[in-house]
């Protein structure tokens, strides 16, 4: 999990920043758009993969 929060605030996103700054030290912000369409589709009621 990238966060246990179940806030959608400041604090919640950077705390997923720091998660993903494991992943990516340089970028971390590059898996903004992955993980916004997959937010999306949620929404829509298809299943993520």
């Amino acid at each position: 999990k990238l966060t246990k929060r179940k806030t959608d605030n400041w604090k919640t996103a950077a705390e997923i920043t720091e998660r993903l700054r494991s992943l990516d030290p340089i970028d971390p912000v590059k898996y903004d758009v992955p993980l916004f369409l997959y937010g999306i589709e949620l929404r829509k009621g298809k299943r993520a993969h």
